[in-house]
């Protein structure tokens, strides 16, 4: 009789236990399936991990970041739901800025059944734009791509067919915060792939360097390169520019990080807000760039961290600094990628059609540091003659660079020295272009694509947008809605693997398409593999 209740008490024990243990499953279970996992990417680099605990007012918010020149995870920070909008540790970047602390708001949109949600005010317009379908763990799985019509560096959104949020994105910097497991519906799952320089490293910044040039002057040059279980000589992306270069790095750093060097240095005459890296010399606008250029080619092939190759990058006059290093004909150079670059001075600034561009008088008193004078208006100063006078009128100083433009309204010998246009030599370096229509230096582009037609030897590509002078920012101008697709993702992925085909031999899709251009009316990109200067049609209206 003992034994059989000693038996019953052991099988109660152990039913208890199993109970017990199926208790704790559940909440474990309940705790995984009430907790959602964000991965944070910037330029496809993994850069944040955000936990959402929780729902509601008692949710838990924890974030982690990446120091990315580190290559480290930074301690996790925590933070109730309550607190979670006045936290400065949960700030992203850029359009993302608030997605933390949107999150919970965003999630309570009923989102399957309208085609537009205004949020958070009208003045923000979500509009359902297409459909998107990707296997995740062998299951189709349904979502909405939802895009913020006519607006300046938005916030995409991802929407499940379940209501659920996949993704969040700042279209305009490829910044991504994406439900882990659903990177597939975003351009991370393209930045993962083989054929794409991974993101591996740390990087170290040598000592400021002043690099001799062969007119006696020293230039402020800083060069980053990438630290871990690498070893060099590495390929070089190269940036010349005026505007300062002390706080450029975080703009190039994810090179670094994927194995290239990165070399940036300030031209002649530095913009006179960064003066802990100032180059030498007086600013004298465009002429010097061929041959400082040269002896910085030169100088980074001779550095023992070069494995002797080199492209460039850069937006308006660094666009033009790319130009004309390439007069350099150093075989070093093997591609550039000139954003919104201006042209020769007689093909795009300071003249025009053989006209003073006015917007030159702005951008001479500007770099010089000169204000206007009390009283003064930028009408009254447009129309003062004679032009040589100009400056003294509006910012009573004798202007160096000024009278260099208006003295020289010819195309004469002093402009010819940076005239990259000029002379039927081959051009043996790739170049990828990205200007828009509306863009004050578009005539910059067009004239250096015809250049390149003729005599270039290597690939090129075209990418022209709907946008202005600093490119792939708005999805409207001038209260014209040029849609949803005006605005591309993957710019800075077509731009490193442009880098990596040409730099490290990758054998990828970087020079299948020749040209990628939107059509203005029926707002959309269109492809060509052949592209000619086109003339405007003018229709009765």
């Amino acid at each position: 009789m003992s034994g059989m209740f000693a038996g019953k008490r052991s099988y109660l024990l152990a039913l208890t236990a199993v109970v017990v243990l199926f208790a704790v499953w559940r909440s474990v279970a309940g705790l995984l399936d009430n907790t959602r996992i964000f991965d944070g990417y910037r330029w496809g680099i993994h850069v944040s991990i955000l936990e959402i605990e929780g729902q509601g007012q008692a949710a838990i918010y924890t974030l982690r970041t990446k120091n990315i020149q580190k290559n480290e995870w930074q301690p996790a920070v925590s933070v109730n739901a309550a607190d979670l909008a006045g936290s400065k540790a949960f700030k992203l970047e850029e359009s993302l800025e608030s997605f933390p602390a949107d999150y919970a708001a965003l999630s309570q949109i009923n989102w399957a059944g309208p085609k537009a949600v205004g949020w958070p005010d009208e003045n923000h317009l979500y509009v359902r734009h297409r459909e998107l379908v990707h296997p995740i763990n062998g299951k189709d799985i349904n979502a909405s791509y939802w895009g913020v019509k006519d607006r300046s560096d938005p916030l995409d959104l991802i929407i499940g067919a379940d209501n659920s949020i996949i993704a969040a994105i700042d279209v305009s910097h490829d910044n991504i915060m994406v439900r882990r497991g659903f990177e597939a519906f975003t351009t991370v799952a393209k930045w993962q792939e083989k054929s794409v320089s991974q993101p591996l490293y740390g990087y170290k910044a040598l000592p400021q360097h002043m690099m001799q040039t062969k007119a006696n002057l020293k230039l402020a040059t800083r060069v980053f390169l990438p630290e871990g279980d690498i070893k060099g000589p590495y390929p070089t992306i190269f940036i010349r520019t005026p505007y300062g270069i002390s706080d450029l790095i975080p703009k190039y750093q994810q090179y670094a990080v994927r194995g290239f060097a990165v070399v940036l240095q300030a031209v002649r005459g530095t913009a006179y807000w960064d003066p802990e890296a100032k180059s030498e010399g007086d600013l004298e606008l465009m002429v010097h760039e061929p041959l400082d250029g040269a002896d910085a080619l030169s100088w980074i092939t001779e550095q023992p961290w070069s494995d002797g190759s080199i492209c460039m990058q850069g937006g308006s006059y660094v666009g033009f600094t790319q130009w004309s290093a390439t007069m350099a004909k150093n075989p070093a150079l093997k591609c550039i990628v000139p954003e919104s670059s201006m042209g020769t001075a007689f093909s795009d600034q300071p003249y025009m059609g053989g006209t003073y561009v006015e917007g030159g008088a702005f951008y001479a008193f500007w770099m010089k540091n000169k204000e206007l004078l009390p009283g003064r208006t930028w009408p009254e100063i447009l129309r003062h003659r004679p032009l040589m006078d100009l400056d003294e009128y509006a910012t009573g100083f004798d202007i160096s660079t000024w009278n260099a433009d208006i003295g020289h309204s010819r195309n004469d010998e002093h402009w010819k020295r940076q005239d990259w246009l000029a002379g039927d030599y081959p051009r043996t370096v790739a170049s990828l272009q990205i200007s828009g229509w509306f863009d004050d230096d578009y005539p910059g582009t067009r004239s250096a694509w015809a250049m390149m037609q003729k005599r270039g030897t290597l690939p090129n590509r075209l990418l022209l947008g709907p946008w202005r002078h600093g490119y792939n920012h708005d999805r409207q101008l001038n209260g014209y809605s040029f849609g949803i697709e005006a605005l591309r993702g993957d710019i800075w992925l077509i731009k490193q693997k442009w880098y990596d085909h040409f730099l490290k031999g990758v054998d990828n899709d970087a020079t299948d398409t020749v040209v990628e251009y939107f059509v203005l009316g029926a707002n959309e990109w269109r492809t060509a593999v052949a592209w000619k200067t086109c003339r405007l049609r003018y229709l009765k209206v």
